[in-house]
């Protein structure tokens, strides 16, 4: 594969140099959108309340919800005080009209999917739709390959021929775009370009390249493997041109967040039980056969390489489930080159970064000395430093005590 010229790459130096420097005035002086009066409550079970609240979470079919799968299996959603239920997405599209339209409360999805709704560049026929969400957590880091079918041996091999992504504008297809411009080729419709058409999430893809309707696809665990087992081949993987890059995330609109705070941190509870329990050696079977379960056509041996896929210290599951920024600010840069924010902004105050990261400094102030059930979370003035505060992301926060008037 061909690599990229060096102006190009000193361009796409530029725009994650740029983007860093805005996050990281963000994270001194960003006004919070909301302030959440969370207490905080320990993970055990006698903090639950009587009944639970239904939540209804928006998920892509994948190997990547296991850390779900394991909340639900070992009831630590409904120790949370949460019924959960998990509805599968066909496309970004999906999910976001569903958060919109309250069919849905919370969502794991692409962050770039968060990026292009906060800046007006969704494809939902809702106006609106999108433009409230913030991502709260992190959830792997893409965990991409581009999966063609046989007697295309290279990404060169891709020219005058089709590559499928969920939505143009949308979710990895500029992880796409950019491992074709190192190939040396172009999307277009000419014969000497690659044209790349939306066809929906990973399963739905993984069905129509079977079915011979494109050449190629970007897929995610487990569908890259049941893909080699028939025969087709890897091209490439997303860390590739992207070896820092922020993948899933956890996606909530902000003012019903701010409304439901003990939904948002039971979930975040939850789901950090269960990436706990999957770190356990002792639970490694379990964790096969619920992956199995969920994909009756993965073989063991499939099976055993997806698990350890998602528990690999570098490129797996996050299992700090904090946002990394720098990763964060990758995923800007390639919309910047790809994508229709072609042009580094000049001048003025930066656009405000969709992450929300107090919700996972709660989660963290929770496991410090005096947290638990009497630690709360307060926003911090820009330039107070008092004693206790946890700052990162979008602002600083402190503990105070349980019932402070937020």
């Amino acid at each position: 594969m061909s690599r990229l010229t060096t102006p190009r790459w000193a361009w796409l130096g530029a725009a994650v140099a740029w983007l860093l420097l805005s996050l990281a005035s963000l994270a001194g002086a960003q006004t919070p959108r909301a302030e959440p009066n969370v207490t905080a409550a320990s993970s055990g079970p006698s903090t639950a309340p009587h009944s639970e609240q239904a939540l209804t979470v928006m998920v892509f079919e994948g190997a990547f919800n296991l850390p779900l799968w394991v909340a639900q299996a070992q009831g630590y959603f409904v120790r949370q005080g949460l019924a959960v239920t998990l509805q599968p997405a066909r496309g970004s599209v999906q999910v976001v009209e569903a958060l919109h339209t309250h069919k849905a409360q919370l969502a794991l999805m692409s962050v770039d999917n968060v990026l292009a709704y906060a800046g007006g560049q969704g494809e939902s026929a809702h106006a609106r739709a999108g433009a409230d969400l913030v991502a709260f957590m992190a959830g792997d880091n893409g965990l991409l390959s581009l999966v063609a079918r046989p007697g295309v041996d290279e990404v060169a091999d891709l020219k005058g021929r089709r590559l499928a992504v969920d939505a143009q504008t949308t979710g990895f297809a500029f992880v796409a775009r950019e491992l074709l411009a190192r190939a040396g080729l172009s999307a277009g419709p000419g014969p000497q370009q690659v044209q790349v058409l939306s066809a929906g999430g990973t399963s739905q893809r993984y069905q129509q390249l079977l079915q011979g309707r494109f050449e190629a696809t970007l897929l995610r665990p487990p569908y890259e493997r049941l893909a080699q087992r028939q025969g087709f081949g890897v091209l490439a993987r997303g860390t590739d041109v992207a070896p820092h890059y922020l993948g899933t995330v956890g996606v909530v609109r902000a003012p019903w967040a701010a409304a439901h705070p003990q939904a948002v941190m039971g979930f975040l509870r939850a789901y950090r039980d269960a990436l706990h329990w999957l770190q356990q050696p002792a639970h490694r079977a379990q964790a096969q056969a619920l992956l199995q379960q969920h994909f009756p056509e993965l073989q063991t041996p499939d099976a055993a390489g997806v698990l350890a896929d998602l528990l690999a210290p570098q490129g797996g599951l996050n299992f700090s489930m904090a946002i990394d920024l720098q990763a964060l600010a990758a995923v800007q840069a390639l919309r910047m080159v790809h994508g229709p924010e072609r042009a580094l902004p000049r001048g003025g105050a930066p656009r405000e970064v969709p992450v929300d990261l107090r919700w996972w400094q709660a989660l963290q102030l929770e496991a410090q000395p005096g947290g638990g059930a009497a630690a709360c979370v307060a926003p911090v003035k820009p330039g107070a430093r008092p004693p206790g505060e946890v700052c990162g992301g979008a602002s600083c926060f402190s503990t105070c005590s349980e019932g402070s008037d937020l």
